[in-house]
């Protein structure tokens, strides 16, 4: 018996089409519009495929370049903590010759000891560097001027850098946001685009596939064991249990494209590394989460979660 249900599936909402074929398809797509357009039947669809697919793409360029640019301002920060922590420790054996470890003075620097200094993270190394520049100030007549300056300058650096890329997540979160909202917008007009071609030859499938490179898109068979898994379940309003659409899924730390979950609530992340990853799920009016999970290589990893209202 015939399902019509599959007619009105959307086919290209699938991370199983990478963006390289997404691309090479609507490239094919736009071509095959044009050369059978001579009676202007295609241009409304032909125009909006093409703003689509500049859209889609130009925004991927602009994710790439705020992707790199946070990278390099993480590593400045990873960098300035290890400097610090090395200073720290290094620093120890000046303070300790002047003052012995069991005097106030001291203390001052190292409460809990060197210890303290090599296990600081990014929740509590300003707190440590304020305190050792208030501590070199405070006895700068015995160290010297230079342990002031030396300390001062990452109590300063580390927060510009901090907030920098701060900053710049927050910007590639937004852009990931539009990446995943324009691809949507690619695939639907897609769709669409078979659907009016179809509507154009009806019971002419032969005519229909001169519009269209089915070969550019054809999912490749994955494998059980090819190191690749992703999450998938359902969203819900924890207030009232009601699914939620148009949330935005994507993985922390991972360039891999963002997906949205469907009217009913049901999601599939994009493919990503087996093994511990992080998901994170956001859409105004709810508190955005991230929710840690261990990939299977076996396929799906079942992953239901409920979103707050703010």
């Amino acid at each position: 018996m015939i399902n019509f249900f599959n007619f009105f599936e959307n086919i290209f909402d699938t991370d199983r089409i990478s963006d390289d074929n997404l691309r090479k398809f609507c490239e094919d797509h736009i071509g095959r519009l044009t050369q059978n357009n001579s009676g202007g039947e295609f241009t409304i669809i032909l125009t909006d495929i093409t703003n689509k697919y500049t859209l889609y793409f130009g925004k991927m360029s602009n994710e790439d370049i705020a992707f790199a640019v946070q990278q390099s301002l993480t590593a400045t920060v990873d960098n300035l903590i290890e400097s610090f922590k090395d200073e720290a420790s290094k620093q120890e054996k000046l303070i300790s010759y002047h003052f012995a470890e069991t005097t106030p003075a001291y203390q001052e620097f190292y409460p809990q000891g060197v210890t303290e200094y090599r296990n600081a993270t990014k929740a509590n190394v300003e707190l440590l560097m304020a305190r050792m520049v208030s501590a070199c100030t405070a006895h700068q007549a015995v160290l010297g001027p230079a342990i002031v300056t030396l300390f001062t300058g990452f109590k300063t650096n580390f927060p510009l850098a901090r907030n920098a890329q701060i900053l710049k997540i927050s910007e590639v979160t937004s852009d990931k946001t539009l990446t995943a909202t324009t691809r949507n917008d690619i695939e639907t007009q897609l769709i669409g685009n078979l659907h009016f071609i179809g509507f154009t030859f009806p019971g002419n499938p032969t005519r229909c596939m001169d519009f269209v490179d089915q070969s550019i898109i054809r999912a490749s068979q994955s494998s059980a064991s090819d190191g690749i898994g992703r999450a998938a379940g359902i969203i819900t309003n924890e207030t009232t249990g009601i699914p939620i659409g148009d949330v935005v899924v994507d993985y922390v730390g991972l360039f891999t494209p963002s997906k949205k979950s469907k009217p009913d609530g049901n999601y599939k992340a994009a493919n990503a590394p087996v093994g511990a990853q992080h998901v994170r799920f956001s859409k105004p009016g709810f508190i955005a989460i991230e929710v840690p999970i261990i990939l299977d290589d076996a396929g799906d990893t079942a992953l239901d979660i409920s979103l707050r209202p703010e």
